[in-house]
């Protein structure tokens, strides 16, 4: 749609849009391919070991399955445990 009014209105040719679209694509996919073959591994650790995270307290939480099974259990437990210190 926007290229396509990019033509209409008169800023680009037919060419240049074909030229552009083609541009970003490539640089699309080589980008998901360096990202893949080299920076999926070692961007995670990097970013979640930086001062902004530790701050925020943001974790990586990808090993668990299904997460929200993980919450309800994790919720559940703690609310057991303090039911248990409640009544000591």
């Amino acid at each position: 749609a926007v290229s396509a009014s990019r033509v209409y209105l008169g800023y680009h040719t037919p060419a240049q849009v074909c030229a552009g679209t083609l541009v970003g694509s490539l640089v699309g996919c080589t980008w998901y391919a360096v990202y893949d073959q080299c920076l999926r591994k070692r961007l995670p650790a990097l970013v979640l070991s930086s001062p902004i995270c530790r701050y925020l307290y943001i974790v990586d939480h990808s090993h668990i399955d299904d997460v929200v099974a993980w919450e309800h259990a994790s919720f559940a437990s703690s609310v057991r445990k303090q039911d248990g210190a409640r009544r000591r």
